[in-house]
């Protein structure tokens, strides 16, 4: 095994070395590697477990588990699908646990190389904590951590980046723009972004084109529309019609549905059209585009609700992969520059398709929703593979202080101009965005492995067919 950096380049090939799992690579394929997040050490040392040498260990584990007469009946069936069975345990089911708790280390490595995740959260220890619901002494704050730790390693991607690209270094100030004006009709534009911070989709005039135009007239039509209905309200305020309570809670009920909508610039109806149904539903903005219209909502629930696989008496819920609620504060200081004259429609549009090079598209769009059952989302707050779980664990997910600590951490209250806006949207992207989609589909399809892993005959074929109709960005073209 070599002991290389990964970076260090050969300056007699001009190769930089990626890694044990992919050697010497050129500098482009390098940096693709790189945007895929396959130059993270943990990352690589997962792949390796998964090779095709592991799987008698893996299937010699994974039937232990399985088929344990105590450990395999806390996975209970629900309606064709799963759910995990609360119970109290009785003593010889205490005594059995905490054998499963004492296995030695090689059965976390074999689960481990199963599901493609860090020996730390497949150790006996975990697994045991997940039978009893956490109702045992197991589920400690030594569970949090070990887990915590484990998720922690998926995400650490802060190494040195790929020569030409921008140091992720989280909370660091935005760094200083080379600002290329350019001259087009005479006059002097300052406003639309650098070359180097410019997708080759975007650009002067971009705005204007076909493509873009009537997403731009649509973005700029709901933010009147939102602006209109808050301006109402801090109207009644100032009149005394409506209470300060009441203020507050009507301007976070519209803030709640202002980040989705306002994070998405529809431009692609036909392939990549806006689905996400909580803020189809609700929005002012969309109400108001389809008032006068009949069976409108309808059709989208048709189209866009899909059945839970996992408890088929429920509905799918859908993640957003480029988070709305982290997306919205670079969007408002966008916003803000334009409306200072310091930035135009064009460096609108080129900020809503720079994260496309990620494969990342912000917002209510389809490309940005990953269909998910509700035990595997957000709901299974006592499973430690639940995804806002883990992606919280990891330091990817903030809570009630998303908006604060995107602000603080790039800088947004000093940006001056779009081309330190782009650079620290940019940052933002490699640091949280691009590990958090990973882990997103690393969980998605742990659940669906061990699922499957799990049922047998008609519950099997059930869920199989249920989870086929889910949406994943990952199959759309």
């Amino acid at each position: 095994m070599n002991d290389y950096e990964i970076g260090l380049e050969d300056r007699q090939t001009g190769k930089r070395w990626a890694g044990e799992n992919y050697g010497w690579q050129s500098q482009k394929s390098f940096e693709e590697l790189y945007v895929q997040g396959k130059l993270n050490p943990a990352q690589q040392q997962i792949d390796r477990l998964i090779s095709p040498i592991t799987k008698p260990l893996v299937q010699a584990a994974t039937d232990f588990y399985q088929n344990d007469p105590v450990v395999g009946p806390t996975l209970r069936m629900i309606g064709g699908g799963i759910s995990l069975a609360f119970q109290s345990a009785p003593q010889p089911v205490q005594q059995k646990i905490t054998e499963v708790a004492q296995l030695p280390q090689t059965a976390a490595e074999n689960i481990a190389a199963a599901t493609g995740l860090p020996v730390s959260l497949t150790d006996p220890f975990t697994i045991a904590d997940v039978a009893t619901a956490g109702s045992t002494a197991l589920a400690s704050r030594g569970l949090r951590q070990t887990v915590k730790t484990a998720v922690k390693s998926l995400a650490d991607d802060v190494m040195t980046p790929p020569t030409g690209m921008v140091p992720a270094v989280a909370g660091a100030a935005p760094m200083p723009p080379v600002s290329k004006p350019r001259i087009q009709g005479g006059s002097v534009f300052m406003s639309t972004t650098s070359p180097e911070w410019t997708s080759p989709k975007a650009g002067l005039g971009s705005a204007e084109s076909p493509q873009f135009k009537p997403a731009v007239e649509t973005y700029k039509r709901r933010r009147a529309i939102y602006t209109e209905v808050k301006d109402d309200l801090k109207a009644a305020y100032a009149a005394g019609e409506v209470s300060p309570e009441r203020l507050k809670k009507a301007l976070a009920k519209i803030g709640k549905h202002e980040k989705g909508v306002m994070s998405t610039f529809p431009y692609d109806p036909e392939i990549n059209p806006e689905a996400y149904l909580t803020d189809l539903e609700v929005s002012q903005a969309y109400r108001q585009e389809r008032s006068g219209q009949r069976g409108v909502l309808s059709n989208l629930k048709e189209q866009f609700s899909r059945i839970d696989p996992y408890d088929v008496t429920k509905t799918q819920q859908q993640h957003h992969v480029l988070a709305k609620a982290e997306t919205k504060p670079f969007v408002d200081t966008l916003l803000g520059l334009i409306d200072n004259g310091v930035g135009n429609d064009d460096d609108l549009v080129n900020f809503f398709v720079w994260s496309e090079k990620y494969d990342l598209y912000p917002g209510n769009v389809l490309k940005n929703l990953l269909d998910m059952g509700e035990i595997t989302h957000t709901v299974a707050q006592k499973d430690p593979m639940a995804l806002h779980k883990i992606l919280d664990m990891a330091g990817l997910e903030f809570g009630g202080r998303t908006k604060a600590k995107i602000i603080k951490d790039y800088g947004l209250d000093k940006v001056t101009n779009v081309d330190e806006l782009m650079q620290a949207y940019d940052r933002y992207l490699q640091e949280i965005a691009v590990p958090s989609r990973d882990i997103s589909y690393k969980v998605h399809d742990w659940w669906y492995d061990k699922t499957v892993n799990t049922l047998k005959g008609k519950e099997l074929a059930e869920f199989k067919a249920n989870y086929s109709k889910l949406s994943d960005p990952r199959k759309i073209k």
